[in-house]
């Protein structure tokens, strides 16, 4: 056991705090197995569970607490013993697919303080203390390793603080129905590399979420999972408690934009703009720079605007103070840029940068719009390509649906899992 002193001089720990852990090739490739399996659990559950009438949903579940789209439930006591799952979360939280399992994603310790911080205002400390796999150009958001994070507890010292050791595994797989679908799964563990500390009760967790693209909007959300804050705990804060935690999924695509922003501040580091006047708004051209119009600059491409032409874009804090709430100035121009970024390709966050900054004050085009363009180009320039179009003219018409299926098999991404 390792002490601290009131937990408030023991976090956050030094990053070389956590002894290396050794795994055999066997053992990893367990847990991953595992994984898989409890995968498929919930996806079967998933599905059974669609099958229940309003008043079957009703006699098993009891609604604790809702935020947003998004209801957490707690199994009714006579509905289950104690080895089934006690918490189940359903509804619809916003943002594209991309964006939730993105917003889920942190393979190192810098970035999951970063993002944790986000998701958690409770936060004290959080760390990756092994990975076994992470995400590939033909695997993206794949994830499987082993993480610990520590949470305040209410109270100010009068209850101890709780934290967690677990295995996590992540990606995109399919459905029975062949349609793309998001998971995360988080399974507690006891590791040789991670102490108990005496300021923290070691809580107990199993969790699973399946995200699924809603056809009117947004990201359908099925969890399943049980949770033990250790210690004495009344029931009733226990559940209210855990179904806060359920429900945190929801910011998921506020971190994915914060994430974003950050990157592209980033690529705008050492950039400075030449020949331009403070004397008007660059974006709707209003006069600024007196007293009661302060001239605002864009972090992302300098622009100087008005006060109205700017927003406050929640970033990633640094490392040094992951918990302490940042933002950026970002221009209405460039606001629309952060959902542009293709999430499973690293480059583009790039990419938009340079298009966004290098284009005319006055054009309103998409990245989207000019990758398009661009691509239109090398297929007329290019014989072999301009021959591959003819061909492709001549294919038969085929449904949107098998079309896009095609376009899919066609990109080259390999998933872990196919759910038969």
């Amino acid at each position: 056991m390792v002490a601290g002193n009131g937990g408030s001089s023991l976090f956050p720990l030094p990053s070389n705090f956590f002894p290396r852990l050794e795994l055999a090739h066997e053992e990893a490739r367990a847990f991953q197995d595992w994984g898989d399996r409890m995968l498929q659990e919930t996806v079967d559950a998933y599905h059974r569970d669609q099958l229940d009438s309003r008043e079957q949903k009703e006699r098993k579940w009891k609604p604790l607490k809702q935020r947003g789209g998004l209801t957490a439930f707690r199994r009714r006591k006579a509905m289950g013993g104690d080895d089934e799952y006690r918490y189940m979360t359903t509804g619809v939280i916003e943002g594209t697919l991309d964006e939730v399992v993105r917003g889920r994603y942190a393979d190192n310790t810098e970035d999951f303080r970063r993002v944790s911080a986000v998701y958690r205002e409770d936060l004290v400390d959080c760390a990756v203390l092994h990975t076994i796999e992470k995400e590939t150009e033909t695997n993206p958001f794949y994830y499987a390793g082993f993480k610990w994070m520590t949470v305040q507890s209410p109270g100010k010292g009068l209850v101890k603080n709780r934290d967690v050791c677990w295995y996590e595994q992540m990606g995109l797989t399919h459905d029975r129905n062949g349609k793309e679908i998001g998971y995360t799964l988080t399974e507690s563990v006891d590791l040789p590399n991670c102490p108990i500390f005496s300021d923290c009760v070691r809580a107990k967790l199993s969790v699973c979420y399946l995200y699924r693209r809603n056809k009117s909007g947004g990201v359908k959300v099925y969890m399943r999972g049980k949770n033990n804050a250790g210690g004495k705990v009344m029931e009733y804060i226990a559940d209210q408690k855990s179904a806060e935690l359920w429900l945190r999924v929801d910011a998921a695509m506020s971190v994915t934009h914060a994430a974003v922003a950050t990157a592209l501040v980033e690529c705008s580091k050492g950039v400075r703009r030449m020949n331009f006047e403070k004397k008007k708004c660059e974006i709707c051209e209003d006069r600024i720079g007196t007293i009661m119009s302060a001239a605002k600059e864009c972090a992302m491409c300098h622009r100087y605007t008005c006060s109205r032409c700017i927003v406050k874009q929640r970033v990633l804090s640094p490392l040094v103070d992951f918990k302490a709430v940042c933002k950026e100035n970002f221009c209405k121009k460039c606001l629309r840029f952060i959902t542009q970024v293709n999430l499973r390709e690293p480059q583009s966050v790039h990419d938009v940068w340079a298009f966004a900054t290098s284009m005319s004050d006055s054009s309103q085009r998409s990245y989207h719009h000019h990758r398009i363009e661009s691509e239109r180009k090398l297929v007329l320039t290019d014989p072999q390509r301009r021959r591959l179009g003819d061909e492709r003219r001549q294919r038969p018409l085929v449904p949107l649906d098998a079309a896009a299926a095609h376009d899919f098999d066609e990109s080259n991404r390999v998933y872990p899992i196919i759910i038969q």
